[in-house]
C-alpha cells in the first residue's frame, strides 16, 4: 500500500511506483516428532514430479526416526543422476534444468551429515543443503555421474547441452555440432562437491537422448555409452587425453532406446545390454560381451512388441546383473506382459513377467535395495503412481506408492547410508511467523512446535518476546518437544509493517544452535483506502504558460473523520475538500506555474480517525515534472 514500504523513481519522464508487500501465512501444527537413526543399507527412491521438483520416498525408514521426505527447494529440474560426491558413504543428487535461453546445474545433498552447520537447512528434522549451484550458457540435456578422473574424489559430473540453436542456415552451410558435452571434477583437494572445474568439453554431431556410464575393464577411467533414438544410433566412449569412441552402432529404421552397462555374465567384464526398436523377427533385446576392446554379440532375443525401456537389477545380491524390461502391449494382445526379465537362466527369480495396467502407464523403472537384505527390488513408475515390487527374488508382492510423477525419471540409491544428524539442534515449525491483522484486532493463537530435530531429545528452554510488545506467548518456559503458542494483537496499533522474533533457548549439553531465533511479521492493514495511490503531472517539453492539471482522488472505507494535508511550504499542489467523513471524492490540483524547479516531489497524506488507533495516514506521492530535457532523477524512498 502507498503506506508502507513506498518506492517513487522517475527515469526518462517515466514514474513507477513499487509496493512491497509481505504474503501472510498461519500454520497450526503438532509438535513434530525427532528423524534420527543409524546408518543402514535401504535405498530410497527419487523422482520427479509433473513440476520437475526432485522428490524422495522412503520405503524403509531409519528407525527410530522419520522417513527422507526430502524435495528440491525448486521445480523445473529435467534430469538427474546419483553419486557420492562427498565420499561420506551416502549420495548426493545432481540436477539440470531449463533456465531463460540456458540452463542450470545444481548438487544437492539431501542428508547432510557432513559440511558447516551454517549452511545446512532441515526438512522435516533431517539436514541438508546445496553443495553446487551454476547457471548454463545453453539448455541442458542430459546429465549422469562417473569416475572420469580416479586421481580427483568422487565421482565426475558428465553433462551435455543442446546447441542447436547455433547451427547454421542455408544451402552449403557447415554443419556444427549439436551437442556439447561436459565433464566436471573437484579440484585437488576439494572433497565436499562444493567447487568444481572443467575437465573435458567436446561437441558432437548428434541429438543424444540416453545416457548410462560404467567402467569396463574394472580398472582406468569408466566409460560411458550414449543413444540418439530419432538416428538410432548406439556409441560407446571412453576417457583418455581426451574422448574416443570405443564401439558404435547405427540402425535408423531399428532404433536403440536404452542401453546399459551391467555384469550380465558372472566375473569378467562388463557388457553393454540394450534394447531397439525392432519387431519380429528380427531382436530386440542385446547383450553385447566386451572383448579387445569393442563388443561382439553374446545374446540376443526377439519379442513383439519390443521393450522400449531396460533397466539392470541384482535380485540375487550375488554381483550378477538381470535386465529388466518395460513395453507397452496393444489392447489385442493385452494378456503378454508389459514387464518381463531376462537373468541368463543362472539366478531363477521369481518375477519373471507382470502384466501390469491395461493402459501401459508404466514406461520407465530403476532397481536398488530398499530393504537392506543385500538384494535389489525395482521400482517402476507411471505419470500417477509408482510401485515397489519388495521381494522380487521370492514373490511378486508390490507395495504402490500414490504420487504424481513426471513418468519419466527415477532413481533408486542410499542417501542416509551414514545415518541422520547426531548432533541435536533446536527448530521449530513455522519457522517465521507472519500475520495480517485490521487496527485494534486480536489474531487467533498460533501454534509454535519446538523441538530438537535431529535426536529429539528432551531439552528446558526458555522463551521470550523481543522488539514486538503487540505478541504475547503462553509460555516462558517448556520442555521439548513442545507446541507454545502466539497471539499477536493489534489493539493499540496503526496500519504499518511491524517486526519482531520469539526467542527461544537452552542450555542443554550437545546442542549447536542453543539460541533460535523465529521471526515476528504483523502486518496492519488501514481500513481506508485511497485511488489512485500515486498522481504525476508530467509535462515534455514544457510550454511557457503550463496549464493545471486536476485529478480525482478517492477515499473509500468506514465513516470516519478524514483530513487532507500537504507538506508545508509546498504551494504548486491544493486539494479540495481539506477535511470530510469518508467515503469522499477529493480533487488535486496541480499548477506548475508555482514550481521552484523543473522536478518537484511531494506528498498528500490523508488521516483519519479511528478509536483507539493511533497513526492512521496514508500517503499519496506527488510529482511534477516540467522540462524540456529528459532527466535521470534521484531515488526518493520514504518508509
Amino acid at each position: 500500500m502507498a503506506q508502507l514500504n513506498r518506492l517513487r523513481c522517475i527515469w526518462f519522464g517515466r514514474l513507477w511506483c513499487t509496493v512491497m508487500a509481505i504474503a501472510m501465512t498461519v500454520c497450526l501444527v503438532a509438535a513434530p516428532k525427532p528423524a534420527w537413526g543409524a546408518p543402514n543399507q535401504d535405498d530410497e527412491i527419487v523422482y520427479l514430479d509433473p513440476d520437475g521438483v526432485i522428490r524422495v520416498i522412503d520405503p524403509v525408514p531409519p528407525s527410530p526416526g522419520l522417513a527422507v521426505k526430502w524435495f528440491s527447494p525448486s521445480p523445473g529440474w529435467r534430469a538427474f543422476a546419483l553419486g557420492d560426491v562427498t565420499g561420506d558413504g551416502d549420495l548426493e543428487i545432481v540436477a539440470v534444468k531449463l533456465e531463460g535461453s540456458g540452463g542450470r546445474l545444481a548438487v544437492f545433498d539431501p542428508v547432510a551429515v557432513s559440511g558447516p552447520r551454517d549452511t545446512v537447512s532441515y526438512l522435516e528434522g533431517v539436514p541438508w543443503r546445496t553443495l553446487y549451484d551454476v547457471s548454463l550458457p545453453r539448455p541442458p540435456v542430459l546429465v549422469a555421474f562417473g569416475d572420469f578422473d580416479p586421481n580427483r574424489s568422487g565421482p565426475e559430473i558428465l553433462y551435455s547441452m543442446d546447441y542447436s540453436m547455433d547451427l547454421p542456415s542455408g544451402e552449403g552451410a557447415d554443419v556444427r555440432d549439436l551437442q556439447r558435452f561436459v565433464i566436471l571434477r573437484q579440484p585437488v583437494g576439494q572433497t565436499d562437491g562444493t567447487e568444481w572445474e572443467v575437465q573435458l568439453t567436446w561437441d558432437t554431431r548428434n541429438r543424444w537422448t540416453w545416457i548410462a556410464t560404467g567402467n569396463l575393464d574394472g580398472g582406468g577411467p569408466d566409460e560411458f555409452v550414449l543413444v540418439d533414438e530419432p538416428a538410432g544410433t548406439l556409441s560407446v566412449y571412453g576417457i583418455g587425453d581426451g574422448v574416443f569412441r570405443v564401439w558404435s552402432n547405427t540402425n535408423s529404421r531399428y532404433r536403440w532406446r536404452v542401453a546399459e552397462f551391467l555384469q550380465y555374465i558372472p566375473g569378467g567384464p562388463l557388457e553393454l545390454g540394450a534394447v531397439r526398436d525392432a519387431n519380429l523377427p528380427l531382436a530386440s533385446v542385446w547383450v553385447f560381451r566386451y572383448e579387445n576392446g569393442t563388443f561382439v554379440d553374446h545374446e540376443f532375443g526377439a519379442h513383439l512388441p519390443p521393450p522400449s525401456f531396460m533397466f539392470k537389477a541384482d535380485f540375487a545380491g550375488n554381483g550378477d546383473d538381470e535386465m529388466v524390461m518395460l513395453r507397452a502391449v496393444p489392447q489385442e494382445i493385452s494378456s503378454r506382459p508389459r514387464l518381463f526379465i531376462r537373468d541368463n537362466g543362472n539366478d531363477g527369480v521369481f518375477l519373471q513377467t507382470a502384466l501390469l495396467d491395461g493402459d501401459n502407464g508404466y514406461r520407465v523403472g530403476a532397481a536398488g535395495d530398499t530393504n537392506g537384505d543385500g538384494r535389489d527390488e525395482i521400482a517402476i513408475m507411471r505419470p500417477n503412481r509408482i510401485r515397489l515390487y519388495t521381494s522380487p527374488q521370492v514373490n511378486a508382492n508390490f507395495v504402490e506408492y500414490a504420487v504424481a510423477t513426471d513418468a519419466s525419471n527415477i532413481r533408486l540409491g542410499n542417501l542416509d547410508a551414514m545415518g541422520l544428524d547426531t548432533t541435536s539442534r533446536l527448530g521449530t515449525l513455522p519457522a517465521r511467523i507472519e500475520r495480517q491483522l485490521a487496527p485494534g484486532a486480536t489474531g487467533a493463537p498460533i501454534a509454535l512446535g519446538i523441538w530438537d530435530v535431529t535426536k529429539g531429545t528432551a531439552a528446558a528452554v526458555t522463551l521470550r518476546v523481543q522488539n514486538a510488545p503487540w505478541a504475547e506467548l503462553s509460555t516462558t518456559a517448556a520442555t521439548t518437544p513442545v507446541t507454545v503458542t502466539v497471539t499477536l494483537d493489534a489493539a493499540a496499533l496503526g496500519p504499518g509493517l511491524y517486526t519482531g522474533e520469539v526467542v527461544i533457548e537452552t542450555t542443554a549439553a550437545g546442542f549447536d544452535n542453543p539460541t533460535l531465533v523465529v521471526p515476528l511479521v504483523l502486518r496492519v492493514e488501514s481500513p481506508v483506502w485511497v485511488a489512485p495511490e500515486q498522481i504525476a503531472a508530467i509535462y515534455h517539453p514544457c510550454p511557457a504558460q503550463p496549464p493545471l492539471r486536476s485529478y480525482g482522488v478517492s477515499i473509500s472505507g468506514p465513516p470516519v473523520p478524514m483530513r487532507a494535508t500537504v507538506a508545508e511550504g509546498v504551494d504548486w499542489v491544493s486539494v479540495t475538500p481539506d477535511a470530510g467523513q469518508v467515503p469522499l471524492q477529493l480533487t488535486v490540483t496541480i499548477d506548475p506555474t508555482r514550481r521552484t524547479d523543473g522536478v518537484e516531489v511531494t506528498d498528500l497524506i490523508i488521516s483519519y480517525d479511528l478509536p483507539n488507533v493511533v497513526g492512521n495516514e496514508i500517503i499519496v506521492p506527488v510529482i511534477l515534472v516540467c522540462t524540456d530535457e529528459r532527466h535521470l532523477l534521484p531515488f526518493v524512498g520514504a518508509d
